[in-house]
């Protein structure tokens, strides 16, 4: 099991990668575009690979994020996040209630 800095170092690597990855999908649906003004054919297969490449890609580095953020969280380390996103347990319980609403309209 991974401690929480090697945990912390993944997913600060995953969000440089995700920004590596976005200008990388900028620069191919350029060439795509610019392919598709010469050769309609090529243009379409370059932006359906750019689409395919974008949506993997962006897809499973969201996931490894999201995962390593929730280890963290479930081991009481969530020190990548901000304290005022952190989530106490007792809210985030299925035990917990919530007060309910009151109608601020007037009688």
């Amino acid at each position: 099991m991974a401690s929480n800095r090697e945990l912390q170092t993944w997913i600060a690597s995953s969000k440089r990668t995700r920004q590596h990855l976005k200008i990388a999908v900028i620069a191919m649906a350029a060439v795509s575009v610019g392919a598709a003004l010469v050769n309609g054919t090529f243009g379409v297969i370059g932006l359906g690979l750019t689409a395919l490449i974008a949506g993997a890609g962006f897809w499973i580095l969201h996931g490894h994020i999201t995962d390593w953020e929730s280890q963290l969280t479930r081991r009481g380390s969530s020190s990548s996040q901000p304290a005022s996103s952190r989530v106490s347990p007792v809210a985030s319980s299925t035990t917990a209630r919530a007060e309910p609403r009151r109608s601020t309209a007037a009688p």
